[in-house]
C-alpha cells in the first residue's frame, strides 16, 4: 500500500491562506527574480551560439532561481515577486526566449514516462534523422529536459530542508513532495499527488519562468484518472482529497493569470493576460463516455478555489448523464464565470466536416486553449502568430463600395455600388469577398513568415508535443502533426445584429435606401436619434432567444 496521504484538514487549514496571500499580491509587481537574471545573462547569451541562446537562458534561469516554499504551499514552484524599479519594460522578452503559447502539452508522456525519456527519446531520432540540425535540436532538448529536472530536484533539497522545522503533518507533506520532485517530472510519476505537482512544475516553468501566454491543463479528468483511481485503489487517497489537491493547483494557477481575469496593461509579468483552461468531460478517444469519477471531483474543487482563474470548460451533450448536468449545475452557482460549457456532439460534427483529414481518435480528443480555441492535445501548435479580424469594419467597408472606415484603402476591388444592392444575399456578396481577401492576405503574410529559415529556432514545448520529437524539429517550424494559425474573428454579434436591421428596415419594410442607412450609420446616427432607439429596442438580436437573429 502507498504512504497515506496527509490528512484533508492539513489541506482545508492551507487552501485559504493560500488564496488570501495570491489574491493580495500588487497586480503591479513582477517576477523580480527573473528580470534580474535576465538581465544579468542577457551580455553573455549574445555570446553564445545562436542555435543553443534559448536553452542557455534557460538553464541559467533554473539553475539561479530561489527555491522558496511558503506554510501554505501545497505544491511547490512560486514566483518571487516585487516591483520593477530599473529602466525598461518588465515585460521585455530576449528576441530568442519567447514562446507563442497557446497550446496543450502531452500530459500524458509526462507523467507516464518523464523528461529522461522524451530527451533519450530525442536523441535516438535525430541519429536516425542523421543531419545536424536533428542533433542541434536533439542537444536542445536535452539539455533543458535536464535544466528542469535539477529545479525540480533542488526544490526537493529544499523542500526536505524544510520539513526539519515543520510541525508533523507538514514534515509528513513536505517529505512526500520531495520524494515526489526527486521522481518526476524526471521519470513517471507515482501517484496523484506528485501528477499533479510535476504538471504545475512544468506550467510554471513554461508560463513563468519562460513566460508565454495559455498553455493549457488539457483534458485533466483523463490524463490524471489512473492516478486517481490508484491511490481509491490502494487506500491512499479519499474523494475529498483528491478535490482538495485540485482546489490547491487551480488557487495556484492565479499566480500566472494574476488577482484579476485579465491583467495585460497591469500584470507586469511574462505570461500577462494569460487564461488557464482546464477540460473535463466529453468521450474517449475510442468513442466511449469520457464523464468519469474524476470529472466530478474537478468540479468540486473549482468551488472549493473560489478564484476567478482557471476556466473549467465542458464538454456536454444531450446524453450526458444527468447526474453530472446536476454536478454542473451546483457548480455554476458559486462559480458561474469559471465554468464553461461546450456542445460536445456539434463539434465534433463540426470538426468531420471541415477537418476531414483529423483522424477520428484525435477530432475525439480535442481541448481548447484561451480565446475559446478548439486544439488537439499534444499534436498542435500556433505558426505564425495571432491575427484579429474586425468583422464590423468589414461590413462598414461593404456599405461603401469596399472602402475601410479608417484608412480609406480598398479592402476588395470592383465591388458594385449600394444602388445595384437589391438584397441581403448581395450584400453579404460583397461582405464576403472583403472577408476573404482579408483573411487570405493574412493567412499568405502568416505562411511566409512560418517559412522564414530559423536554423536556431527552438521552444521547450517542442518536448512535449507529438511528432516534434520524431522529425527533430521545433513546434514553431512545422514539427507538430497539426500546425495551425490563430485567427480570431470579433464582432461576430455585432455584425449579425447589424444584417438584421439592415434587412428589416432596408429590404423588408423599404423604409430606407441602402445608401442612406449607410450614410446614417457613418454618421453615427446624429440627428437620427429615434432610429438609433428602434434598433437598440425594436430590431431583433443575436442571443436573446429570437429565431430570425439567432
Amino acid at each position: 500500500m502507498s504512504t497515506p496521504a496527509p490528512a484533508t484538514d492539513f489541506l482545508h487549514s492551507r487552501l485559504e491562506p493560500l488564496r488570501q496571500k495570491i489574491m493580495a499580491a500588487s497586480n503591479e509587481h513582477c517576477f523580480i527574480e527573473r528580470q534580474e537574471i535576465m538581465a544579468a545573462v542577457a551580455l553573455q547569451a549574445d555570446r553564445v551560439p545562436p542555435e543553443f541562446r534559448y536553452t542557455y537562458t534557460l538553464e541559467q534561469l533554473l539553475d539561479r532561481l530561489s527555491t522558496p516554499i511558503e506554510a501554505e504551499d501545497v505544491f511547490l514552484g512560486r514566483m518571487v515577486e516585487g516591483a520593477w524599479e530599473q529602466n525598461g519594460d518588465p515585460h521585455q522578452r530576449l528576441p530568442f526566449f519567447s514562446s507563442p503559447g497557446h497550446t496543450t502539452l502531452d500530459w500524458p508522456t509526462l507523467l507516464n514516462e518523464g523528461l529522461e525519456a522524451v530527451a533519450k527519446r530525442a536523441r535516438q531520432h535525430a541519429e536516425t534523422n542523421g543531419d545536424r540540425l536533428s542533433r542541434i535540436f536533439a542537444n536542445n532538448v536535452e539539455r533543458c529536459c535536464a535544466a528542469v529536472i535539477r529545479f525540480s530536484r533542488r526544490y526537493a533539497a529544499a523542500a526536505r530542508n524544510a520539513a526539519l522545522d515543520a510541525d508533523e503533518s507538514e514534515r509528513e507533506h513536505l517529505l512526500r513532495l520531495a520524494a515526489g520532485m526527486e521522481q518526476a517530472p524526471a521519470g513517471p510519476a507515482t501517484d496523484l499527488l506528485n501528477a499533479l505537482q510535476a504538471v504545475w512544475l512544468i506550467q510554471f516553468v513554461t508560463s513563468c519562468v519562460i513566460g508565454s501566454r495559455d498553455f493549457a491543463y488539457g483534458r485533466i479528468d483523463q490524463y490524471l484518472l489512473p492516478f486517481y483511481e490508484r491511490g481509491i485503489a490502494d487506500g491512499s487517497l479519499t474523494p475529498d482529497r483528491a478535490s482538495l489537491y485540485l482546489a490547491h493547483l487551480f488557487v495556484k494557477s492565479k499566480e500566472i493569470t494574476g488577482t484579476a481575469t485579465d491583467n495585460y496593461q497591469t500584470k507586469p509579468t511574462p505570461c500577462h493576460a494569460s487564461n488557464q483552461y482546464a477540460i473535463i468531460g466529453g468521450v474517449t478517444p475510442d468513442g466511449e463516455e469520457g464523464i468519469n469519477a474524476l470529472s466530478y471531483r474537478v468540479l468540486e474543487a473549482i468551488t472549493l478555489a473560489d478564484v476567478p482563474q482557471p476556466e473549467i470548460n465542458v464538454r456536454i451533450d444531450p446524453d450526458s448523464p444527468l447526474p453530472f448536468k446536476e454536478a454542473c449545475a451546483r457548480a455554476i452557482e458559486t462559480s458561474a464565470p469559471q465554468v464553461q460549457f461546450w456542445n460536445d456532439r456539434a463539434i465534433l460534427d463540426i470538426l468531420a466536416e471541415h477537418y476531414p483529414q483529423v483522424p477520428l481518435a484525435d477530432a475525439r480528443d480535442y481541448a481548447l486553449t484561451a480565446c475559446t480555441r478548439i486544439n488537439f492535445p499534444g499534436r498542435e501548435n500556433i505558426t505564425g502568430g495571432e491575427h484579429w479580424h474586425v468583422m464590423p469594419r468589414w461590413l462598414l467597408a461593404a456599405l461603401d463600395q469596399g472602402r475601410d472606415p479608417v484608412s480609406g484603402e480598398s479592402l476588395a476591388a470592383d465591388l458594385p455600388p449600394l444602388a445595384e444592392i437589391d438584397s441581403l444575399d448581395d450584400l453579404l456578396t460583397s461582405f464576403e469577398r472583403i472577408a476573404r481577401q482579408q483573411v487570405g492576405a493574412a493567412v499568405r503574410r502568416a505562411t511566409e513568415h512560418t517559412r522564414q529559415p530559423e536554423p536556431h529556432r527552438f521552444h521547450f514545448e517542442s518536448a512535449l508535443l507529438d511528432d516534434c520529437l520524431e522529425r527533430s524539429l521545433d513546434a514553431r517550424g512545422g514539427g507538430t502533426r497539426y500546425p495551425t494559425q490563430f485567427h480570431l474573428f470579433g464582432g461576430v454579434a455585432t455584425v449579425t445584429d447589424s444584417l438584421m436591421a439592415i434587412q428589416k428596415l432596408v429590404f423588408e419594410e423599404r423604409r430606407y435606401a441602402l445608401a442612406d442607412f449607410a450614410q446614417i450609420t457613418r454618421d453615427d446616427y446624429v440627428g437620427h436619434e429615434p432610429l438609433r432607439q428602434e434598433l437598440l429596442n425594436r430590431i431583433p438580436r443575436f442571443g436573446n432567444d429570437q429565431p430570425e437573429a439567432d
